[in-house]
């Protein structure tokens, strides 16, 4: 049973399978996973995980960590690959492989998932292949002034039986260990944007700039037609 209560953390969970937690982050009072609001339900032979999750980025900033996959491993460490297979337009097939570790133990697990994304609002997965025997989640992102709100349903048939009562206790765990890793790569690549906005010089000094540089060469070639007929006039005396 053990091992079947590991496995069942391998469920669609965004854009990647059991993505393993990582560091604590401490941007804006962003430093616990408090905020985020998961609920498993257990309906049969099917797993339910509704999540909502605020972060202070842009709908932008939140998608583009979502949809990228083709280095989805480089900031969530429990993935070794995850790549884009096939791509038309706004769909894709991706797989993704990796392995979860509880303790000593590690289990490798593997991901194909048919991806249909309606930028910047929605991202619909369904699993086709891999640890989970059908599944389905619709993540939504939703603007709230300088916060985005990101909303996750799945409803998924696992491989392995799920205990009834741990076993949804377990995968709430680990959800919400894998929002807070999202959460923390949009806020770091939310705070490189930044800095380089805050760097890089604005429209209107560049124009002032040019205006400054402009009047200086024309205030030059003002004072060389001056000088020309004074030049002329003494040359007639």
């Amino acid at each position: 049973m053990q091992r079947r209560i590991k496995a069942i953390a391998l469920l669609p969970i965004l854009s990647a399978m059991l993505l393993a937690p990582v560091a604590a982050w401490s941007e804006e009072g962003e430093s616990r996973a408090d905020d985020i609001e998961v609920t498993v339900r257990k309906l049969g032979s099917t797993v339910v995980i509704d999540v909502g999750m605020p972060v202070k980025a842009s709908l932008r900033s939140a998608w583009e960590v979502l949809t990228d996959y083709d280095h989805m491993a480089d900031f969530f460490p429990n993935l070794n690959s995850s790549k884009i297979l096939e791509q038309q337009g706004n769909r894709l097939r991706i797989e993704q492989t990796g392995k979860v570790a509880y303790g000593p133990l590690s289990f490798p697990f593997e991901s194909v998932r048919d991806i249909v994304l309606t930028p910047y609002s929605k991202v619909i997965s369904k699993a086709v292949g891999g640890t989970v025997k059908q599944g389905e989640a619709i993540t939504q992102l939703v603007s709230e002034g300088n916060t985005t709100r990101i909303l996750y349903h799945s409803e998924s048939v696992p491989n392995t039986w799920v205990p009834p009562g741990l076993g949804p206790n377990i995968i709430a765990g680990r959800t919400r260990e894998q929002f807070a890793s999202l959460r923390e790569e949009i806020l770091r690549r939310a705070g490189r944007e930044r800095a380089a906005t805050a760097n890089a010089p604005s429209a209107g000094s560049r124009g002032n700039a040019g205006a400054a540089s402009g009047q200086s060469a024309g205030g030059s070639a003002a004072a060389g037609q001056g000088q020309e007929p004074a030049e002329t006039s003494r040359q007639e005396k």
